[in-house]
């Protein structure tokens, strides 16, 4: 096995397959209502799909840390096949608030999603604000991502290669198969042609093709997508800001003095987040 292939195999197992199940936890995630999860999920799933691309640039990602803004303006600049589109595409659904995100900038999303998928929220920090049915969102991401790996890469070569793995007894023609396959090994691939791993279930596949209208063309009618708003607020601006507006009184002033030493001495905020949060702790 040459060098390069190397390279490859190690791209594909330490960031693709890990953004494949972050991708899938957050499709579970967002739909059963599970909201901040389903924020760190694809903003995790959107950072590795973004770092495997540059590595297959041959290009480091140490410098990006976990910058999505970061990332993706250099994966712009990288997609010289124009895989990636300039607007977000909302598919025509009875979901509410489908217009939200609708054409605006991927840039605008990629920035939503850094914010409230970054690190500084995983303990909701900064409050969570979803909009729109934004899984078609992070589904199109996908798709084009992975569009992007198999076709543009230091290999110089169409990466997918159905005949590779004896699992795929099928014998399709490569053409049948979907433009976002990139290895017949990874989850979404098996989960896309019903070939479950151990322990993979039905279920499973249930919240990857349910309502994907970027990866998948059938569907029956059960599926459904939500879309709507949900505001939690950061509870640390809750008690600092709001109850402060709420009580002026001496006693509450003191306490809330007391609270902000502390959130200083034994909550870890970074300075980014107290800029966000426009708190002076």
């Amino acid at each position: 096995m040459s060098l390069d292939k190397r390279k490859s195999y190690i791209i594909k197992r330490l960031y693709i397959d890990s953004a494949d199940q972050d991708y899938i936890t957050a499709r579970w995630a967002y739909h059963n209502g599970i909201f901040q999860n389903f924020y760190w999920c694809a903003a995790q799933a959107i950072e590795k799909y973004l770092k495997a691309i540059i590595l297959f640039q041959n290009q480091s990602v140490k410098p990006y840390k976990h910058d999505l803004n970061k990332l993706f303006n250099n994966v712009r600049i990288q997609d010289k096949k124009q895989i990636i589109p300039n607007k977000i595409t909302i598919p025509t659904t009875d979901a509410l608030h489908s217009d939200e995100w609708h054409e605006q900038t991927i840039e605008e999303y990629i920035a939503h999603l850094n914010y409230f998928g970054s690190p500084d929220n995983r303990y909701n920090i900064l409050g969570t604000a979803l909009i729109g049915p934004q899984i078609h969102i992070i589904d199109q991401l996908a798709v084009y991502f992975r569009k992007m790996i198999r076709y543009q890469n230091f290999l110089a070569l169409d990466l997918f290669d159905p005949t590779e793995e004896a699992f795929y007894t099928s014998k399709k023609p490569k053409n049948d198969y979907p433009e976002w396959m990139i290895d017949t090994t990874m989850l979404l691939e098996k989960l896309s042609e019903n070939r479950l791993g151990i322990g993979h279930t039905k279920e499973l596949r249930f919240y990857f093709q349910n309502m994907n209208l970027f990866f998948f063309k059938d569907h029956n009618q059960n599926e459904q997508t939500f879309g709507g708003l949900v505001f939690r607020g950061s509870p640390i601006r809750t008690v600092l800001q709001h109850h402060h507006k709420i009580d002026q009184s001496n006693e509450n002033h003191k306490i809330i003095n007391q609270l902000q030493i502390w959130i200083r001495e034994n909550i870890p905020v970074s300075k980014q987040t107290l800029k966000h949060l426009k708190l002076l702790l």
